[in-house]
């Protein structure tokens, strides 16, 4: 690191208020968004003085965590709280004193406020806003304008190498695959002006198709020989469903290997966070904020084909260390709606990452 390579983060406070306290710092994985925004609330503070009450709402707890660690928020009366439990506590006060809310809040991972739910921390008046993300994903019609935009270009990430795996599912799975295919081929011809967003019915078969897609069981052995490929690495592997994380547990337990789960909540992780344990399993909770530089290895068994998760899944695994050399695996199951996520992949990392594409033999 170089303080050259942070001396953007000098700007962020005249830039956010220059646009009238309101808007959205967009800064890629690495970058320094997070120290960014603590410059932003200490400048806040000596500004608008002491007393100003400032809440940091983050998606969850695990990203919380990491914000009253930072040092430069030592001593200083900052509220920490999940979107959903600010929204619940901000709406309590705002109904009882229109008035009553923070001078301040700091959205991490801001993009979470396109949710119907988290989106009304934004209707109770809050003075001044300030949207953190790496992808924003429109959430800027809602807090405010991009203010201040830092690419690949000034991030500080490990080497990578990215291996989309293709593998070809069983022929009962492609069978299935293709009747859902069909059925959603046969609503639209009767419903030529159905689309995901204005047709509940289709947006459930789609829906339908792609979770029968995650939970194909022919993922399993090629993520079981990545894992024996790289025991000995710090490894995060990537679930889209608590199911998968407990069978593909149990199919570790058998080979003998040590791991920890983190599903719901803080079970277990911080046996992988102090090194007690090489490998965490893990269903969406830490997609997205956690940060670990000893991880070396993330293996994305299944996930959405939205570019938003894939770019946040696959930062968990960026974060530098002297010496890494970090190694991402993507499953993609050939034939399926998998392939959009390969597909659009140029338009998602433009640093120097090596992306290569591997056929699998399962």
């Amino acid at each position: 690191m170089t303080e050259d390579k942070y001396a953007w983060q000098e700007k962020t406070y005249e830039l956010w208020a220059d646009q009238g306290f309101g808007g959205i710092l967009r800064a890629t994985v690495g970058a320094g968004k997070t120290v960014a925004g603590c410059k932003v609330i200490c400048e806040y503070l000596r500004i608008f003085g002491s007393k100003s009450e400032i809440w940091v709402i983050a998606p969850t707890h695990e990203i919380l965590d990491q914000w009253m660690k930072e040092p430069l928020l030592k001593g200083k009366n900052i509220t920490f709280s999940t979107y959903l439990t600010a929204v619940s506590k901000i709406k309590r006060r705002y109904l009882e004193d229109k008035y009553d809310v923070p001078d301040m809040v700091v959205l991490d991972e801001c993009h979470t406020v396109l949710a119907p739910v988290t989106g009304q921390i934004l209707t109770f008046g809050i003075p001044h806003i300030l949207g953190l993300s790496a992808t924003p994903n429109g959430s800027e019609r809602a807090i405010g304008p991009i203010f201040q935009d830092i690419g690949w270009e000034s991030s500080n990430t490990a080497p990578v190498t990215i291996e989309y795996t293709f593998f070809k599912p069983t022929k009962d799975e492609m069978a299935s695959y293709e009747r859902k295919t069909k059925r959603i081929a046969k609503y639209l011809e009767d419903h030529p002006y159905s689309n995901m967003y204005n047709d509940q019915r289709l947006s459930f078969m789609y829906l339908q198709r792609r979770d029968y897609t995650y939970k194909m069981k022919s993922r399993i052995p090629i993520a079981l020989n990545l894992v024996k490929k790289n025991l000995g690495r710090k490894m995060m592997i990537f679930f889209e469903r608590k199911q998968q994380v407990n069978e593909f547990s149990e199919l570790l337990k058998k080979e003998g290997i040590e791991h920890c789960i983190h599903i719901t909540g803080n079970e277990h992780l911080e046996e992988y966070i102090d090194d007690m344990k090489n490998i965490v399993l893990c269903c969406k909770k830490l997609q997205a904020g956690f940060n670990s530089p000893s991880t070396e290895v993330g293996i994305i068994v299944s996930s959405p084909v939205g570019k938003v998760t894939h770019i946040q899944t696959v930062g968990r695994i960026l974060r530098p260390k002297e010496g890494k050399h970090a190694n991402v695996y993507v499953l993609i199951a050939e034939g399926t709606s998998d392939e959009y996520l390969y597909k659009s992949r140029n338009q998602m990392f433009t640093k120097d990452m090596t992306a290569k594409v591997v056929y699998s033999d399962e």
